[in-house]
């Protein structure tokens, strides 16, 4: 009886941890989700095609539009050129 209190318990410690972990990777993916969502909004305010946003950062317009899209993270090295881009700093 004891072995299967026991055994109940690490069952739900692993539910708990598998539940903690996908609520992180939510928040993650809502995070990146936000940030695309964020420069677009930037770039339709000021009039600007995906292609031109690439063009001025030397990437393809995929790459951009798949970091509007939260399907791709953006660089660390590209933050600083898109935020001078878009006149965020």
């Amino acid at each position: 009886m004891a072995k299967e209190n026991v055994s109940k318990q690490k069952n739900v410690q692993k539910t708990y941890s598998l539940m903690n972990k996908l609520v992180i990777l939510l928040h993650i993916f809502y995070f990146v989700m936000a940030i695309g969502n964020t420069i677009r909004k930037l770039r339709v305010a000021k009039n600007l095609s995906q292609q031109f946003v690439a063009d001025n950062l030397n990437i393809d317009r995929r790459t951009y539009a798949a970091w509007e899209m939260g399907t791709q993270d953006i660089k660390s090295s590209f933050i600083p050129r898109l935020a001078d881009f878009l006149a965020l700093r």
